[in-house]
């Protein structure tokens, strides 16, 4: 496994996810949910074919699930109060059948282009805080070869005339113009 950095689309699109999840889960319907007292009409047998509605749901991954769960500790924990009930309501607006993106940014006095720049700076904050939470897992390799490249770093002085940089103990191949010039330049000191 190899870590990738959060991009603000992946975190819109997780969002939109738990969304969708949340609205697949099954509905509390409080009281009601224990049945009625009331019998069901007595209806003849060629009357009774079809005349309910057929309940069909689809069952939901309990992957999606967990991931509902870890978006929304991500919202809640990274963002204010207000940013929170953007990124709720968008959501449910994007997800929901009955509801309109375009309501919601008026009933929040957006635009629906403002809304969407709203969003998307919103998840691009989320996607920088998962970012710095989240270091990314280095093999020894990897970790030697930053090692090297900050020794080399650390090593290296340059001198304000000297334009190339010498590992210590290396000779030096002069060409005979250069040569020249420079003893033109030490003679006068």
């Amino acid at each position: 496994m190899t870590y990738q950095a959060w991009t603000a689309k992946q975190v819109e699109l997780r969002i939109l996810e738990a969304a969708e999840t949340c609205l697949r889960l099954p509905p509390v319907k409080g009281p009601q949910i224990y049945g009625n007292n009331m019998p069901e009409p007595v209806r003849r047998q060629i009357e009774a074919y079809g005349s309910n509605k057929p309940k069909y749901r689809r069952n939901i991954d309990r992957s999606a699930i967990a991931r509902m769960e870890e978006t929304w500790g991500w919202i809640n924990s990274y963002l204010s109060e207000a940013d929170r009930h953007v990124v709720y309501g968008w959501s449910y607006a994007k997800k929901h059948k009955r509801r309109s993106l375009g309501r919601f940014a008026r009933e929040n006095h957006y635009s629906v282009r403002t809304l969407y720049r709203v969003t998307r700076k919103i998840c691009s904050q989320i996607a920088e805080k998962l970012n710095n939470v989240h270091a990314p897992n280095l093999t020894m390799a990897d970790f030697d070869r930053k090692m090297h490249a900050n020794q080399l770093k650390s090593k290296i002085s340059v001198q304000p005339n000297q334009l190339y940089w010498m590992a210590p103990g290396a000779k030096p191949i002069v060409t005979p113009e250069v040569r020249e010039s420079r003893r033109s330049q030490q003679a006068p000191q």
